[in-house]
């Protein structure tokens, strides 16, 4: 009896320490009509999104202590993924928190995904893998309510209304 406890014991520290490192490292990406009709949808590795051309935001966040370098394509890289035009992108984290960025944020001066902070991989537990910044400290009007809102972590799917 003593043995299968040692077992499920290690089995249990074995499962925590994939909280993390099992995470899956994909995104769901979808194009639908302001209707609901599904346009377009694809699931995007890391791999896939770091093949993206590459954008730097260094920014303080509330969420975090001091200056934080972030990496990512921009979010208007990964609406063009499928041609058209985008009204808007709802952003869904893992937790199913969202938020509606519209399109007029989607800039290469403004959110970029974020698939790296300081140069490593966002684990889950630290608002990864995936993390809607925007560059906050270079913008002033980025700093408000309404944009902290819109930054969300631990990103699982993006959804892009189209016309």
């Amino acid at each position: 009896m003593k043995t299968f406890w040692v077992h499920v014991v290690l089995l249990l520290c074995a499962l925590v320490g994939l909280d993390d490192a099992g995470a899956a490292q994909t995104l769901s990406l979808t194009w639908r009509t302001s209707g609901g009709v599904l346009v377009a949808e694809r699931q995007v590795a890391l791999t896939e999104l770091d093949a993206l051309p590459r954008f730097h935001i260094e920014t303080n966040t509330p969420w975090t202590l001091g200056l934080q370098a972030f990496d990512g394509p921009s979010l208007l890289d990964l609406s063009r993924l499928v041609p058209g035009n985008v009204r808007e992108a709802r952003v869904e984290a893992l937790d199913d928190y969202s938020a509606a960025i519209p399109a007029e944020d989607m800039t290469y001066a403004g959110p970029i995904l974020a698939t790296r902070r300081n140069q490593l991989a966002m684990p889950v537990r630290d608002k990864g893998p995936f993390w809607i910044i925007y560059p906050i400290d270079a913008e002033p009007k980025y700093n408000s309510a309404t944009f902290r809102e819109r930054m969300v972590w631990q990103v699982k799917a993006i959804e892009f209304i189209v016309p």
